[in-house]
């Protein structure tokens, strides 16, 4: 998987969605002040964090472990690369010491993570009261998704997904954390034959690298005759805002 992000890495942004961005501004809003330390785990290229660095006065901090994406990231910040710190780590073994960071978030990612091993480290790091704030598509949500509903054993793949009960769950399992909010979030999109297929031929997904090599041929080709001729397609897509509270 390590492979996929280092391929994608120049082209991730004009992959990936930027819907949850202003639901996410809210909340930092919500829970920052000015002296405010945050880490985004698993930041990628900085498709959020480095948004967050121009509207935010706050200390960032962005980690992940592919260096490729890094390196775009660190690259898009040019002049500004002073207002965000990136560094290569691993979610469960974070080098930051104990009670450093106020918010932890973490977008499209945490299905990549042992789930209580990493809430365990993330706790570690959060100061007493901090927030650790998570945007995640629910299992259930990826079913009932406009690729778990039409590109072949999309949703029986994409078996990473934690569900909303595995979120509570998990919070039960560790002392320093409790549960604080589970909101879903609906965004009605539009997007032409064009968009979808290149979405699905550039792999927008991870999801598409637990195909092997054959099955996602002939999932694609498939998937082509569906779309063929649907001009202009409209869809709802929907993730979880889970926020974590350190007590």
């Amino acid at each position: 998987m390590k492979d996929y992000f280092v391929s994608i890495s120049s082209k991730y942004d004009d992959l990936r969605g930027k819907e949850i961005l202003p639901p996410l501004c809210n909340t930092l809003e919500r829970l920052t002040n000015k002296d405010s330390k945050v880490l985004d785990v698993a930041c990628g290229t900085g498709l959020f964090l480095i948004p967050i660095a121009t509207k935010f006065d706050l200390e960032l901090f962005g980690s992940d472990l592919s260096l490729g994406m890094l390196k775009t990231a660190y690259k898009k910040t040019g002049n500004n690369n002073h207002k965000v710190r990136f560094l290569g780590a691993d979610v469960h073994n974070l080098p930051f010491p104990d009670k450093y960071f106020d918010v932890l978030i973490s977008t499209n990612a945490i299905h990549h993570f042992d789930l209580v091993k990493s809430l365990k480290e993330c706790a570690r790091v959060l100061k007493k009261g901090g927030s650790y704030v998570v945007f995640s598509r629910f299992r259930e949500q990826n079913d009932r998704s406009f690729w778990g509903k039409n590109f072949p054993n999309f949703a029986v793949k994409e078996n990473r997904l934690y569900d909303r009960e595995e979120f509570v769950d998990a919070a039960e399992k560790i002392e320093e954390l409790d549960l604080d909010n589970i909101n879903e979030l609906r965004f009605e999109k539009q997007a032409t034959e064009e968009e979808i297929l290149a979405e699905a031929t550039n792999k927008k997904y991870s999801t598409f690298e637990l195909y092997t090599e054959e099955e996602f041929k002939e999932s694609l080709n498939s998937f082509k005759n569906w779309l063929k001729g649907r001009k202009n397609i409209h869809f709802t897509s929907e993730i979880g805002e889970v926020i974590f509270k350190r007590i």
